[in-house]
């Protein structure tokens, strides 16, 4: 999408965050649709909306005072939505007047650990006893609760996405100088089948093979990178914290179904794209392709190319 629409914020009184993903609903049992993902992709797809999933009653915990709610679909599980579709709300609730030290609570549901996601939170000022971040089925009944519409359009961010992360960060320290490869292997999905090899010729390159997460520096690292390279994920959301003018490549398979988050932050953030086509290996079930599950392979020829494409686009790193 050319442009994405921009982000509103609303406060409402006595709302319920309801689990699973913390879906905003306000009085009258009315569902906030504009605040999901679900909401805005296919068309308002309120079928696979994660309320059509609760097969549970969960108990209810009240949270008295201003609660301030950066969850999201997918954010509880997922790193890139955490970043892409959680934190950057905190944004847009300062830009409509509202501080840190206004929330008596903050509702941030977050997967397992990161390194990066510990960083950014902190640099952020998302710590301390005001931030839930819920582990049990339990929905939320709020006297006062902030919402914002969804940042952005599923799959598809503004520069402000960008920009909320350049600011938390500043500056980076010296010039870019790196190469990073951001590794999958150690992910149970979305792998590929040659990484010896591939991995071998770009190390060849110059690359740092990185596996983001259990790498403490890979934010300081993709900072200082002028090429991050890896195949499209989570783990390819790194460059929002790259310098503007950095090369970004990234590989699928010939049968990617997903939205186009790679090159959408790489436009927003003024980044060079290229992009490396594989070949899936094996079979998988329908489930697995609508997940994106699949193992796939790149050609070495192919790969050879695209570097050569990154080589014109940085010449001083012939």
């Amino acid at each position: 999408m050319p442009e994405v629409p921009p982000v509103q914020v609303t406060i409402l009184r006595q709302a319920r965050l309801l689990w699973p993903d913390y879906s905003v609903v306000a009085n009258h049992d009315y569902l906030l649709r504009d605040t999901s993902f679900w909401g805005l992709c296919d068309g308002g797809a309120l079928h696979r909306h994660p309320l059509g999933a609760r097969w549970l009653a969960p108990s209810q915990k009240r949270l008295r005072g201003r609660t301030l709610s950066l969850a999201s679909d997918f954010t509880r599980a997922s790193f890139g939505h955490a970043l892409l579709d959680g934190l950057p709300r905190l944004e847009a609730a300062r830009r409509a007047g509202y501080s840190l030290e206004g929330f008596d609570w903050i509702v941030l549901p977050m997967p397992a650990h990161s390194p990066t996601l510990d960083q950014v939170c902190a640099a952020a000022g998302l710590q301390g006893p005001r931030i839930v971040s819920p582990t049990s089925v339990q929905d939320f009944v709020c006297d006062e609760l902030v919402v914002t519409t969804f940042p952005g359009a599923p799959g598809n961010y503004g520069v402000e996405t960008v920009q909320f992360y350049r600011n938390l960060f500043g500056t980076p320290p010296g010039p870019a100088h790196r190469r990073i490869y951001l590794s999958r292997q150690k992910q149970a999905r979305r792998r590929l089948t040659n990484a010896d090899e591939i991995e071998s010729l770009l190390v060849a390159e110059g690359f740092e093979i990185v596996v983001p997460e259990s790498d403490p520096d890979v934010l300081t690292k993709c900072r200082e990178a002028t090429v991050i390279a890896g195949i499209e994920g989570s783990n390819m959301v790194h460059q929002l914290f790259a310098p503007a003018g950095a090369v970004i490549l990234y590989f699928v398979d010939s049968e990617w179904r997903d939205l186009p988050y790679v090159p959408s932050i790489a436009a927003s953030a003024g980044h060079a794209c290229i992009c490396v086509v594989g070949k899936k290996t094996g079979t998988e079930t329908e489930d697995d392709r609508w997940k994106n599950a699949v193992d796939f392979r790149i050609e070495l020829h192919d790969l050879t190319a695209a570097l050569a494409a990154v080589r014109s686009l940085i010449p001083s790193r012939r």
